[in-house]
């Protein structure tokens, strides 16, 4: 036992002979990441968490791949110096040298932010990256990213991610537990016969070979996705439907009938088939489906209806019903425009479809409609000088996109109020009515706000119904009151 014992310390000692300290001149010679032409080497996993981390007292974030790689081996190469001058010190104290890196390489260690203890599953199963980290890494030139750390199968898993916003191709290798219980002549070893070899191209492109448990070889290609990459076409990495996923193709194609092994896990169980190439189906198709909504006009009612319904959209709290969010991981929104003028949800339509843009900027989009663009009239047309201008009071000629002869100018409409003044909520009323098209808007709004502040509709007043429509564009507002403004700046004509 002794000797066991020595053994472990000699290997990080820095006073043992050389031979035996083995283990302190791997990780002097060893790095966190590896890069190498397209493809980024990583023990456990990337995530939007922890890309770009590099531990230290203010936890520095870098945006560009290459940046990060240097810093981050050379804090964990810092540590081990650290470690090196006085191995023996601080005991199990979080003081003691190169304690950083231990931590970094247990669960949870630098606060959640490690590439060593993270995983590409999520309960078992293999998981398309997040759009934050492939935008990230596509930014980079990182086409590939190779781990180990989670074993999944007797053979590597590969997981391809193609978004709008880049596509990236994750390779993992550990094939520790390929076969559970499998004694060998000194132990229990839990990998039988099974090996893979898994050779990379500067492009990032791959090449796996080997054997699986049972003894069938496998060969293939991974190539590097791009926007030729066909749909329609499975490739080892793909998610197919019903979450499985295309894992390996067989060496001999002409007795395998070019067979693919597929495999679905969940937690720690893996549900693995084989399956002709023919049989399979991409589920690229549903990862990239769109939602299309249009012409809500305010109608809150509507919109409610139409998430009970939606296969794309879901409250993210169904009771609140004052936040959305995505069913799937992959699926985007558009919606065709015309937010507002019709419904009493005018100001919390708009909020809602803000607040999912904010979380999903490259998942969400709109359309630019007539109802929307038309309120930038409201920041002059709306001013004190508008309003007294005795020229626009009784202009025949505005709106000149309503026929001749319909025309109803300001003076006119203050007739058919019964009115006299040309107040602010006159002319927006008429605003509304005859040129937006949006009759009955104004107390609509009424309405809105006064269930927004959760108050008697007789204590909203016209001024405030009026304030509400200026601020939804006024660029000098606060943030949530600005909300049109905000509508348009992220709005499209095109999309």
């Amino acid at each position: 036992d002794d000797d066991v014992v020595k053994s472990y310390e000699k290997e990080v000692d820095p006073n043992a002979p050389e031979d035996d300290k083995f283990m302190l001149r791997y990780l002097e010679e060893g790095k966190l990441l590896h890069c190498f032409g397209k493809t980024l080497f990583v023990h456990g996993a990337l995530s939007d968490t922890n890309f770009g981390t590099v531990p230290g007292p203010e936890m520095a974030k870098c945006s560009d791949v290459s940046t990060w790689v240097e810093k981050l081996n050379a804090w964990a190469k810092s540590q081990v110096e650290e470690f090196i001058k006085d191995p023996a010190e601080g005991t199990n104290s979080k003081d003691r040298k190169g304690h950083g890196l231990m931590d970094y390489g247990v669960p949870n260690g630098n606060d959640g932010k490690s590439v060593i203890y993270e995983s590409f599953l999520k309960d078992g199963n293999a998981a398309p990256l997040q759009p934050v980290l492939v935008t990230s890494l596509a930014a980079s030139g990182i086409s590939t990213v190779v781990s180990g750390h989670i074993p999944h199968g007797d053979c590597p898993t590969v997981i391809r991610t193609r978004l709008d916003e880049g596509a990236v191709t994750v390779v993992m290798a550990d094939t520790s537990y390929s076969k559970m219980g499998h004694e060998s002549d000194w132990g229990v070893d839990n990998r039988g016969g099974a090996v893979s070899e898994v050779i990379i191209n500067r492009d990032g492109t791959a090449f796996v070979h080997g054997k699986l448990a049972d003894g069938s070889e496998i060969e293939y290609d991974v190539p590097v996705i791009d926007k030729d990459t066909p749909d329609d076409v499975v490739f080892v990495g793909d998610r197919l439907v019903d979450n499985y996923w295309a894992k390996a193709e067989f060496r001999d194609k002409v007795k395998n009938e070019d067979e693919f092994l597929i495999c679905k896990g969940k937690g720690f169980k893996l549900d693995v088939k084989r399956k002709a190439r023919a049989d399979l189906i991409p589920s690229s198709f549903f990862l990239q489906r769109v939602a299309y909504l249009t012409d809500v006009e305010g109608n809150l009612d509507y919109f409610h209806n139409y998430v009970a319904i939606s296969k794309v959209l879901k409250w993210k709290d169904d009771t609140k019903k004052d936040a959305l969010d995505f069913q799937n991981e992959h699926d985007q929104f558009v919606f065709g425009g015309d937010s507002q003028d019709k419904g009493i949800g005018d100001v919390r339509f708009v909020r809602l479809l803000l607040a999912l843009k904010k979380k999903y900027p490259e998942r969400v989009h709109w359309i630019i409609g007539n109802r929307d663009c038309n309120k930038l009239r409201l920041g002059a047309e709306l001013s004190e000088e508008a309003i007294n201008d005795e020229q626009v009071q009784g202009d025949k000629e505005f709106p000149y996109w309503v026929e001749e002869g319909k025309r109803v100018t300001p003076n006119d409409y203050l007739k058919e109020i019964n009115e006299k003044e040309h107040t602010k909520a006159n002319r927006l009323r008429w605003m509304l009515k005859h040129t937006m098209g949006a009759d009955g808007a104004f107390e609509r709004r009424k309405i809105e706000l006064a269930q927004i502040e959760n108050c008697d509709l007789e204590k909203v007043t016209d001024d405030d119904v009026v304030k509400s429509f200026e601020k939804e564009v006024d660029p000098n507002a606060p943030e949530k009151d600005k909300f049109m403004l905000r509508y348009l700046e992220e709005g499209k004509l095109l999309h």
